[in-house]
């Protein structure tokens, strides 16, 4: 059987598909598959008394037949064509093609005189009905879905959505940061706050190591730092940008079962949650602290060994903590372990350090951020990990591997592990590239 006519002429004289596959010398299986090659639906629908069903439901009514005598005979700028006034009425164009040549109407001055109704007629009427009702069909699927959509949207809005809102704007404090006053100079420089391997809520204990601090310490220390840095910068020029980093083993363990990202135990105190909640606040206060000296904040995700995950965690509670400020900059979450970033014409490489070569990682900058590198001068790589400072050329590409300010813990200590404790901000000038470094020393 080769096309749709042939067997919708055959199945008009069938009552039962037994019949239909007896007639057209088929089982109904080949049937059906037939009419899902044509894109048709079941064989038995187009059953004797089916086909008169489809027929009847095409019928033009009254109305319909007053639109097409407006609408279709000539004297009218532009009669519409049958394909419209199929579109406009839904129903089928063989039957308003019956009808123009029944009525005898005039279509750009042309008589259109009737002709007999046949079979091939009723097969093309019944593919119009088709065309229709399932265009008709996808259309109130789509309608619907969105209507369904919309409604669950509105029910979570006016419940759970109004719930929480209402929580956060009575829980989220509402402040503004007043920004300090320094000379305006025609020099611009931006900053780096690398605050990596903090290792916050670290447990550290004089019965077990020679440097015991609790995590409150660890805040008051870092702020002292803070302190002290930043009151030295009046005088470099126009504090223009400052780029913090949220991670980097700045949490000391990852889970509550208390160990890094791979499952090393850790020595952390009171609990993962104490730590990461107390840990989210402190990095607003630290935000907030250095909004007041730059005009700009821009936080970079930069995910440690150690803290892998909650580093996401804390970089969307700042996201949604500062999202309605203008000065601070969170461009999205990115798991990937080198962040890029360009100020003026310099390219900055954010990364921890417990992955790859440290000889490789200028050809690696050069290759992940080529564009930036291709536009830019000067090119700084910031990382940490390693807990003591390190600053190289490093084949054209300023590395600086930034201190740490961690407490010992039993295995640093057993190990005889030793750094000089302490904070750093890296000034990069707008024009000139890297120019120096502020150190606060914490041991």
């Amino acid at each position: 059987m080769n096309n749709i006519e042939d067997v919708t002429t055959i199945l008009s004289t069938c009552s039962t598909m037994k019949e239909a596959s007896k007639a057209l010398k088929v089982n109904e299986r080949t049937l059906r598959k037939w009419f899902k090659r044509f894109g048709l639906p079941n064989p038995s629908t187009f059953l004797n008394t089916k086909i008169n069903a489809f027929i009847a439901s095409t019928e033009l009514t009254e109305e319909d037949k007053s639109v097409i005598k407006s609408l279709y005979p000539a004297g009218l700028s532009k009669g519409y064509t049958v394909d419209e006034l199929s579109a406009k009425l839904g129903k089928s164009k063989t039957k308003i093609r019956q009808f123009i040549k029944d009525a005898n109407l005039k279509h750009d001055g042309i008589s259109i005189q009737p002709t007999v109704f046949d079979q091939k007629k009723i097969n093309e009427e019944i593919k119009d009905f088709l065309d229709i009702s399932l265009k008709k069909n996808t259309e109130d699927k789509i309608t619907d879905s969105i209507r369904k959509d919309a409604e669950k949207w509105r029910n979570w809005k006016n419940t759970t959505g109004k719930e929480l809102f209402e929580l956060l704007s009575k829980k989220v404090p509402q402040y503004k940061v007043e920004k300090r006053v320094f000379e305006k100079t025609e020099r611009k420089y931006a900053a780096i706050l690398a605050l990596q391997d903090f290792h916050y809520g670290r447990l550290s204990s004089l019965l077990e190591t020679f440097d015991a601090c609790s995590p409150q310490e660890q805040e008051k220390l870092l702020f002292d730092a803070l302190e002290d840095i930043f009151s030295k910068i009046d005088g470099f020029g126009t504090a223009d940008k400052i780029y913090i980093t949220v991670g980097g083993d700045f949490i000391n363990s990852d889970n509550s079962k208390l160990t890094t990202t791979n499952g090393t135990q850790q020595d952390s105190i009171p609990s993962h949650a104490h730590i990461m909640v107390n840990a989210g606040f402190l990095l607003v206060k630290i935000v907030d602290f250095c909004r007041t000296y730059f005009k700009e904040v821009e936080l970079i995700p930069t995910p440690g060994n150690h803290d892998r995950d909650s580093t996401i965690g804390l970089y969307m509670f700042l996201y949604a903590w500062f999202k309605d400020e203008e000065d601070v900059i969170c461009d999205g979450i990115s798991l990937v372990p080198r962040q890029y970033r360009t100020y003026s014409n310099t390219l900055l490489a954010f990364l921890h350090g417990d992955g790859g070569k440290v000889q490789d990682w200028p050809i690696i900058m050069a290759n992940e951020a080529s564009e930036m590198w291709g536009k830019t001068k000067h090119r700084i790589l910031v990382q940490g990990h390693f807990h003591h400072r390190i600053n190289q050329d490093l084949k054209g590409v300023q590395r600086i591997q930034v201190p740490s300010m961690a407490s010992e813990d039993r295995y640093s200590t057993l190990h005889g592990y030793q750094s000089k404790k302490g904070l750093s901000i890296i000034l990069i000038d707008s024009k000139r590239g890297y120019f120096g470094e502020l150190f606060a020393n914490c041991s």
